[in-house]
């Protein structure tokens, strides 16, 4: 870690954080997201560490838990690089909870508030399917 930096310390631990998710590892990752969040709780603001928590919550069928993370990022900061990605995590999880109407207010926000973002296309596809 002193040797390499903290940049390089985080780089690595969000690529472990992804890999332990996709590997069902959820305990593993849930270790590593804490690391990195006690190392450089700023981050948070960001909005990565937020989008791998609301996985790990989601993993965990935490969806209540994973809504409140990501509607904090949300409102905390609108212009995050990874606004679009709370979005589509956030329809996903009301989806989970069968609120099918808020699912698609919040894809359409994608389409509204962030057109320039490579996921218009999936939140357009998702709102097609939850719309009659």
């Amino acid at each position: 870690k002193d040797r390499l930096g903290k940049p390089v310390m985080v780089g690595h631990l969000w690529r472990v954080i992804e890999e332990t998710l996709r590997q069902g590892e959820l305990d593993r990752a849930e270790e590593h997201l804490e690391m990195w969040e006690w190392e450089r709780p700023s981050d948070r603001l960001g909005g990565y560490s937020t989008i791998l928590r609301a996985r790990l919550l989601i993993a965990r069928e935490r969806l209540d838990e994973a809504i409140r993370h990501l509607k904090a990022l949300l409102a905390v900061n609108p212009q995050s690089h990874y606004a679009p990605d709370a979005l589509i995590l956030l329809a996903k999880c009301l989806q989970g909870q069968e609120k099918f109407r808020e699912a698609a207010a919040v894809l359409r926000r994608v389409l509204v508030d962030y057109p320039e973002s490579a996921l218009t296309k999936t939140a357009a596809k998702q709102l097609k399917s939850l719309e009659p």
